[in-house]
């Protein structure tokens, strides 16, 4: 799996991180992150592997994105949207 999420309060320390990953995945795998690679706040909203994430009073919210629905309903994959808050 080639996906990521990095959580912390801080950009500054967000914009390190992501130097230092950028300089350690191109000097040992010889590979580049693509542009979506990008520094959101965390009450933009993400989504990651088909699950939207929203921060509203300090809570998380997570819906599963129609999509994905539909891919794990065909496949009959139910467990999944007990997770769904």
């Amino acid at each position: 799996m080639d996906d990521g999420i990095i959580l912390n309060g801080s950009k500054e320390r967000l914009k390190d991180i992501l130097r230092i990953l950028e300089s350690i995945i191109k000097r040992e795998y010889l590979l580049e992150f693509n542009n979506k690679t990008k520094i959101y706040k965390s009450t933009e909203g993400f989504t990651f592997l088909g699950i939207n994430y929203k921060v509203k009073n300090n809570k998380i919210s997570r819906r599963i994105i129609s999509k994905t629905r539909r891919r794990l309903l065909k496949k009959n994959i139910k467990y999944c949207f007990k997770y769904e808050k």
